[in-house]
């Protein structure tokens, strides 16, 4: 009596542990799918660096961003980033235009209305 009952309760526990491990399997690809896209940097990346030039912010030490620096982060109009060239490589991602500016100057423009 034993071994049939052996018998009978074998394909159901393959049948629990086949659930089980579909369940599982489901969460998994439901919490890949879920997830929001992979960044190796956590930052956005830049439309546009200018590099290798001399950025003056004309905002000194109160600036945010980090005042004078080596280079410069664009996300469209928008400043993301000032630093050195370096740590600005950090935004640079798949569609980012990079710019040289071996040395020259950047200013901030002045819009009156």
């Amino acid at each position: 009596m034993r071994s049939s009952t052996r018998l009978s309760s074998r394909p159901s526990t393959r049948r629990a542990a086949s659930t089980r491990l579909a369940s599982l399997l489901l969460i998994v690809l439901g919490l890949i799918a879920c997830s929001p896209e992979p960044a190796s940097t956590g930052v956005t990346p830049a439309t546009l660096i200018l590099t290798n030039g001399r950025i003056y912010s004309l905002a000194g030490d109160t600036d945010p961003l980090g005042g004078d620096a080596q280079a410069i982060a664009l996300d469209g109009r928008l400043i993301i980033a000032l630093g050195d060239s370096a740590s600005i490589d950090a935004f640079r991602g798949p569609t980012t235009t990079t710019i040289d500016l071996k040395g020259a100057t950047v200013l901030p423009g002045l819009i009156e209305s």
